[in-house]
């Protein structure tokens, strides 16, 4: 428990502050009042606010759990969480935001975690055939990759949004649009020890420590497709340590940046090979099917005490 309470607000897009538009459902308001809950116990006044309400290191209004959602104002900010959408105005106004604010995560690392263009090219050993694809160069992209199939997404965004798998005597730049990579098909079928579908393994990290770990599998057709659960697994399930080999060296890149939180998906083939799927600054702190609250608990708390181990930046 820190001496001092930290004032952790949260970031989202939107230009209203509407008590009813808050979250998009009831199981998304229900995740944070779990988290304010949990900060208050560790220490933290947790709140709920868009950047046009930040000016310098105040936050003028914001809302707060406490039995009912209730808006505060005038919060004075230890530090941002952002949770802004993908693209677009959000890196010049966080950066802006994070000239007097600590925000979590530092805009450059956000920036390679969230940008697939950018991840692939900061860490090309670990990536999967990776092109931007523009018209022009639409047809020289396909030929250059391998598999069969190739796997076009934007350079932003989650959780499938946009992502379109096509044959390669399929492909048409018509299916997609500007800010497009192209990516090699990975199959991962048979990749880990028991699991027969597309899978994709999950590792959270928070300030160098692998604080969840979880692996996802395709119901039906292809992992990307959003349609997954999560399969328990053993260290003796995965090329644990060789997982852990990459993780380190993408951690390195960022070791200046605390306190920090993202997420790396890896994919692993049958014949071993291991590669970089996705990575993301903004994990969801909730569960999801297979998996258990009781686990993402224990990393919001080691989440909340990592503020209290870290200096609040001068202002």
């Amino acid at each position: 428990m820190c001496d001092k309470v930290k004032n952790l607000v949260v970031l989202f897009s939107g230009e209203t502050l509407a008590m009813g538009s808050l979250f998009k459902n009831a199981e998304m308001e229900a995740v944070y009042k779990n988290i304010i809950q949990l900060g208050k116990k560790e220490g933290a006044f947790v709140s709920i606010s868009i950047p046009s309400l930040v000016k310098g290191t105040n936050v003028k209004k914001a809302v707060t759990y406490q039995g009912k959602w209730k808006i505060v104002r005038n919060i004075e900010a230890d530090y941002i969480l952002d949770k802004l959408c993908y693209g677009g105005k959000r890196k010049r106004i966080i950066r802006e935001i994070s000239e007097h604010i600590k925000v979590i995560n530092d805009p450059d690392l956000s920036i390679i975690c969230d940008n697939k263009l950018l991840a692939h090219k900061t860490f090309p050993r670990f990536s999967p055939q990776t092109f931007d694809v523009t018209r022009k160069n639409f047809k020289e992209v396909i030929e250059k990759i391998q598999s069969q199939k190739i796997v076009f997404k934007p350079w932003y965004g989650s959780g499938s949004k946009g992502v379109v798998i096509k044959e390669k005597s399929q492909a048409c730049f018509n299916d997609i649009g500007n800010q497009y990579i192209a990516q090699e098909y990975i199959d991962t079928r048979g990749g880990i020890k028991g699991i027969p579908r597309q899978n994709m393994l999950r590792f959270i990290i928070l300030n160098s420590e692998i604080v969840f770990r979880t692996l996802e599998t395709a119901k039906s057709g292809d992992i990307v497709s959003g349609n997954v659960k999560a399969v328990k697994v053993t260290e003796d399930d995965v090329p644990f340590k060789k997982i852990k080999e990459i993780l380190n060296s993408v951690d390195s890149v960022f070791r200046n940046y605390f306190p920090r939180l993202y997420c790396v998906d890896f994919f692993v083939t049958k014949d071993g090979r291991i590669c970089i799927g996705e990575m993301n600054s903004k994990p969801g702190l909730f569960p999801s099917e297979g998996e258990s609250q009781v686990d993402y608990n224990n990393v919001i708390r080691k989440f909340f005490r990592s503020l209290s181990q870290s200096r609040i930046p001068k202002r």
